[in-house]
């Protein structure tokens, strides 16, 4: 937080950005496009006891129907509180499988927040897909669908289950971080080379109370990551996000090599470098999100990454990873980040649809965009692979004092795939 120019008129959460997907044009009709929806939410510990569904579903409305993306990857951070110590160091020491000391401080087994979270997930998606059966039509893949239904399921459901629409292809929790990746009926035998990693960058350098998961799977030949961060908070900790951020991405490319697509989502906790609080809450009020995000930390270290690298011709061989700027710059320099129409999505009053800017203990908290959905196309794969970006957006959803935010990407594979 910062102590300048502190608030005195409340200031409403207000997604007024459209997303009036045209979608003839957004997903071109071919057996070769899919679509991957990714969202990431920092819940703060609290039990989630509202519908999931508006953030599952924004954006994916359409005329006689809801669209089903083919993959659905969601990141969660703080699904243990940050201040219940006993569970924080119980799930820490479960992630560096020290058990049997572990069992001694809290008893991890008998906690049931993955499951818990997987099932709520699970509910939240067949009611979408009760939603989207409801509609003349499922996908633009109609045809794809019902060569579906002739097939006999192997698992033993039916084809016209909801509850059997999707699979759970990963289900990963790192103390606090829970990453869950659910694919369609249809394209879960093409799903192949599933596996996980975690690694954490907390306390020390190594706590698992912050860091990422990271999700590898190929479909279809795509070779996907998802890679669910959570880093270091405070308005004054930007190099040490970027340390952390630049060290998980290079020890997940060494550990599982290059990859086609990379989704990045996550509680990225960059800050708005404003000095006047009100003056921040009469631009979100007035939806002048350019001027915030030219003050935006994250948006400001990609664009100097960038900029210095048009400016050096030599800059291919920046491979010396082992010099911390070279290596922030680096990963700065590949990541995309589609338009920003939403307001911040931190700090709120839980509950609320409020920024909740001037707290009882007198700290004044600032705005920001803490969490992000970043993109990474790998170069190589750049010219045979097309992956455009269909929405980018933010659902305000009440239990946590983060919103969530979604996108949808959609991948055009090639024909020989």
């Amino acid at each position: 937080g910062q102590s300048g120019g502190q608030a005195t008129v409340r200031t409403p959460f207000q997604c007024a950005d459209s997303l009036n997907v045209d979608w003839k044009t957004a997903i071109p009709k071919g057996s070769n496009n899919v679509t991957i929806w990714t969202g990431t939410w920092n819940i703060g510990g609290c039990r989630i006891n509202e519908d999931l569904s508006p953030w599952l579903l924004r954006g994916l409305e359409r005329e006689g129907g809801i669209v089903l993306p083919d993959v659905i990857c969601i990141g969660l951070q703080e699904v243990v509180g940050l201040t219940d110590q006993k569970r924080q160091c119980g799930f820490a020491m479960n992630a560096a499988r020290i058990d049997r000391q572990c069992a001694t401080i809290y008893n991890y087994t008998k906690d049931n927040v993955t499951k818990a979270w997987r099932r709520t997930v699970e509910k939240c998606l067949t009611k979408v897909v009760m939603f989207a059966t409801e509609g003349s039509s499922l996908t633009t893949k109609k045809k794809e669908d019902e060569e579906d239904t002739k097939t006999p399921q192997t698992d033993g459901s039916s084809p016209q289950d909801p509850s059997s629409e999707y699979c759970c292809v990963v289900c990963k929790q790192m103390v606090g971080i829970l990453s869950l990746v659910f694919v369609r009926r249809k394209w879960r035998k093409k799903v192949t080379n599933m596996r996980t990693y975690h690694m954490g960058t907390g306390f020390m350098g190594v706590g698992k109370n912050k860091g990422a998961i990271g999700s590898w799977f190929e479909i279809n030949g795509l070779r996907c990551l998802f890679a669910n961060a959570h880093l270091d908070s405070g308005q004054a900790a930007v190099e040490k996000r970027n340390q952390s951020l630049s060290l998980i991405l290079k020890d997940f490319q060494v550990r599982h090599g290059d990859v086609d697509l990379m989704l990045l989502a996550g509680d990225l906790n960059y800050r708005l470098d404003f000095d006047n609080t009100e003056r921040v809450c009469n631009l979100i009020r007035n939806c002048e999100y350019k001027i915030l995000l030219s003050a935006d930390q994250l948006a400001k270290q990609m664009a100097a990454a960038k900029a210095k690298s048009n400016g050096d011709d030599d800059d291919d061989d920046d491979d010396d990873d082992t010099d911390d700027g070279a290596r922030i710059t680096k990963c700065m320099r590949m990541l995309r980040e589609p338009q920003i129409t939403f307001p911040p999505t931190y700090k709120l009053v839980p509950m609320t649809n409020e920024y909740s800017v001037n707290e009882k203990n007198g700290k004044v908290r600032m705005p920001a965009w803490c969490d992000r959905i970043l993109y990474v196309v790998s170069s190589n794969a750049e010219a045979s692979k097309a992956v455009s970006n269909i929405f980018y957006t933010a659902t305000p959803l009440y239990s946590s004092d983060h919103k969530p935010v979604s996108a949808l990407y959609h991948v055009v594979l090639d024909e020989d795939i």
